[in-house]
């Protein structure tokens, strides 16, 4: 959630209150995003706890692959984006 409220998400917590105000610089001005939480169990994701990147690449690979099938007006110019270990 940090990086969606601070980095590259449509709102940033204002310096001198305790609100959150429009970001500017926001990726979400331009195009689509999507934020995946991975490998379970961090940040909000839930399900089985998946053992070896293998596992855990192959279940992110089906994601996106449904994510795109169920969306198919979102599948172009497709940017991804890791953070962290990825």
């Amino acid at each position: 959630m940090t990086y969606t409220l601070e980095m590259n998400g449509p709102c940033l917590m204002s310096p001198t209150s305790n609100r959150l105000v429009t970001n500017t610089f926001s990726w979400t001005r331009k195009a689509n995003g999507i934020w995946i939480d991975t490998p379970v169990p961090a940040g909000f994701s839930i399900g089985a706890v998946e053992s070896g990147w293998d596992n855990l690449m192959q279940s992110f690979e089906e994601f996106v692959n449904e994510f795109f099938k169920q969306h198919q007006d979102l599948n172009h110019n497709v940017h991804l984006v890791g953070l962290s270990a990825s």
